[in-house]
């Protein structure tokens, strides 16, 4: 299963589930990420993380992964310093 198959397939469960609040969170991470809107980011970040413990889903843990690296890569220049997550993720 590639990603979109997946984030596609899980966005459906959720909105199954009345949790169209998870599909809103993630794609608003991810545009004000793509978009290089730091405090937007640094203000969503903790409830991806939330999210990510509570979903305990292996394919959301690598969507919020990336994104939160890009985020830290891009966005706040620390290459160096995430270098070792990057890899572990």
């Amino acid at each position: 299963m590639d990603t979109w198959e997946w984030y596609n397939k899980y966005i459906q469960e959720m909105r199954d589930a009345g949790q169209e609040y998870i599909q809103q969170l993630i794609d608003d991470f991810s545009e004000v990420v793509l978009h290089l809107q730091m405090e937007k980011c640094d203000s969503l970040l903790p409830e991806m993380k939330e999210l990510n413990q509570v979903a305990k889903n292996p394919w959301l843990e690598i969507l919020i992964g990336h994104w939160e690296m890009r985020h830290l890569l891009t966005n706040h220049e620390e290459g160096e310093k995430e270098l070792p997550d990057v890899v572990a993720l």
